[in-house]
């Protein structure tokens, strides 16, 4: 029928709503579109609608989730190798919108989704007209916070996650595709354990083939979506709150 399975929307953002519901109505089986899926919230879960409406499945380009190392994190993090969470850090810059949403979302994947969240407008330049930086926080209900800090983009890129719990820590740098693995040690110099570097795993996959070998197992059945359209919504109504609590 000449309509392709797998479609890649990569168009600027106030354009993608309408591109995701052009697609879903020629009958396109797979959408996977750039965050955010729109310019807002509304225009947003009107596509997500569209595309539920006529069996498209919608997915995000949250394509961290989707690599290994990200996956043996939450792994590790579920399993309570570094105890309970303590607090989180995320550094980033190149706007909340476009380099933020990311990190917002392996927070929510690796934490879970805040109950209550605040932020201000950084003094930082994100280098994106119309999407500032913003520093902030996440609270969750069990009373962990996760923080927003933010740096200069003209002065280098940022994107850094650092969790901590306790009885160690994983801290993502290197854009999430770096993991530095701490546990509790003895310290040389005071009677309170400390947390020492264990190993550091480098992702030596591809930013993208891990993301198109999970699209193309959603088609077939044999994995369950990992970058939803419930969760690019997630991360947009996160940022819709931190927008707002600036007023």
């Amino acid at each position: 029928d000449g309509v392709p399975d797998i479609i890649s929307v990569t168009t600027p953002v106030g354009s993608r709503a309408g591109m995701i519901h052009s697609l879903s109505r020629a009958g396109v089986k797979t959408i996977l579109s750039e965050l955010p899926l729109a310019k807002d919230v509304a225009a947003a879960r009107k596509a997500a609608g569209e595309c539920e409406k006529s069996g498209t499945l919608l997915l995000a380009n949250h394509l961290r989730r989707c690599n290994p190392l990200i996956r043996k994190v939450r792994e590790q993090i579920r399993s309570g190798t570094i105890g309970a969470i303590v607090q989180v850090g995320f550094l980033y810059t190149g706007g909340l919108r476009f380099w933020g949403s990311h990190g917002l979302d392996i927070i929510v994947h690796l934490v879970g989704v805040p109950c209550r969240v605040r932020a201000v407008k950084s003094h930082t330049d994100s280098g994106y007209v119309g999407d500032p930086n913003v520093d902030g926080w996440l609270e969750f209900r069990n009373g962990v916070k996760a923080a927003l800090l933010t740096t200069h983009f003209r002065d280098h890129r940022a994107f850094e996650i650092d969790l901590i719990g306790r009885r160690g820590r994983i801290r993502l740098t290197d854009l999430g595709f770096r993991a530095e693995f701490y546990s509790l040690g003895q310290s040389k110099r005071f009677s309170q354990p400390e947390l020492e570097l264990k190993t550091t795993e480098v992702s030596t996959e591809s930013t993208f083939l891990p993301v198109i070998d999970h699209v193309v197992k959603c088609l077939d059945g044999t994995e369950r979506p990992l970058l939803g359209a419930s969760e690019a919504l997630r991360v947009s109504e996160i940022i819709r709150a931190m927008e707002r609590s600036m007023n």
